[in-house]
């Protein structure tokens, strides 16, 4: 089985976009849509995937154990990860955001709005998302069902893919490919602060590009 690399969690979003591009992948750079709700936070581990869709008619005890269900399952270290397929009802708010950072979940991040902003920013929870909105699941949203594939923009996340998000985006590995990317992304960053330590020593920007092969 694959062990997750710890040391990835320092490379930037940036570089492993990079990393994927040069090895040929398609279709692994989250929208641009989704951003980070805490300046600065940096996440990575397997995905949790679910999604869901508004039911008007659903009912409240309907709603709360289906969410509950869901936040049962989410395991230490996952990352709460959320095709909801609309932008009305937020799906991240301050109790459940508590629930899954006392289990040692890594974040969230979803194709839709949250709420209770300021609690968790003061929480810590670190989190992705389109935007906010007061309005809670219990307008009525229903999960579908858990572990499956999703489909945020033209990305496919399949469970227990591995997700990287900072600041400047979220990228998705396939679990079968990251060992490879991983140690493709390292490469990259390793030869870039090489190139840089080159330039500070005096050798041409353009020469020290083409000699480390960024």
């Amino acid at each position: 089985m694959t062990k997750y690399p710890v040391t990835i969690h320092d490379c930037p979003t940036s570089l492993i976009h990079d990393a994927m591009r040069d090895l040929n992948f398609e279709n692994f750079t989250l929208p641009s849509r989704i951003q980070p709700l805490q300046p600065g936070k940096v996440i990575c581990g397997p995905a949790f995937t679910f999604e869901g869709s508004i039911n008007p008619t659903a009912n409240r005890a309907d709603i709360i154990s289906a969410w509950m269900h869901l936040l049962d399952n989410c395991m230490p270290g996952q990352i709460w990860t959320s095709q909801p397929n609309n932008q009305e009802i937020a799906q991240m708010g301050g109790l459940s955001a508590e629930i899954l950072m006392s289990k040692g979940v890594a974040g969230c991040i979803i194709d839709g709005a949250l709420r209770d902003s300021v609690e968790i920013t003061n929480l810590g929870f670190p989190c992705w998302r389109t935007q906010h909105t007061p309005k809670d699941i219990f307008c009525g949203f229903i999960p579908k069902g858990h572990n499956l594939a999703i489909k945020i923009g033209d990305v496919v996340i399949e469970p227990n893919d591995w997700l990287h998000a900072d600041q400047d985006g979220v990228v998705r590995i396939p679990l079968s490919d990251l060992d490879n990317v991983s140690a493709k992304a390292l490469k990259l960053m390793k030869m870039e602060k090489e190139a840089l330590a080159s330039i500070m020593d005096g050798k041409d920007p353009l020469t020290a590009y083409c000699d480390f092969k960024k």
